[in-house]
């Protein structure tokens, strides 16, 4: 799971330094990768810590909190660009946003680290 959060910091990052189209679109792949292995690893740790009768309720709320994480900071980083742009000009703009979202996405994946296990073995 934690490279599956550490793999969200690399999309800003090569967002704002890929030499070309070919480079996204390899990483494109490994990012899709990545994500479907997440997905099914953080699904698996939730059926695993979760009282059997809550989950379905754990597994709505993550999808929740993710889906609302997910447009909120869409929303955002959409109007930060859209202010940046204007401030700096186009590449940047881009590139202060880009830089911004993979700080953010640095300190959420660093969260993970202090986590603490409470699945009992």
């Amino acid at each position: 799971m934690i490279l599956f959060r550490v793999g969200f910091i690399t999309v800003p990052l090569v967002y704002a330094i890929a030499p070309n189209m070919e480079t996204l679109i390899v990483l494109g792949a490994f990012w899709g990768i990545v994500n479907a292995f997440g997905s099914a690893s953080v699904t698996s740790y939730l059926l695993d810590v979760s009282p059997q009768e809550l989950r379905g309720s754990y597994t709505a709320v993550y999808n929740l909190v993710i889906g609302i994480v997910t447009f909120v900071g869409s929303l955002i980083g959409g109007y930060l660009s859209d202010f940046t742009i204007g401030a700096y000009g186009l590449v940047t703009g881009l590139f202060t946003v880009y830089m911004i979202s993979t700080v953010g996405r640095t300190i959420g994946a660093g969260l993970h680290f202090t986590l603490r296990e409470t699945l009992q073995k």
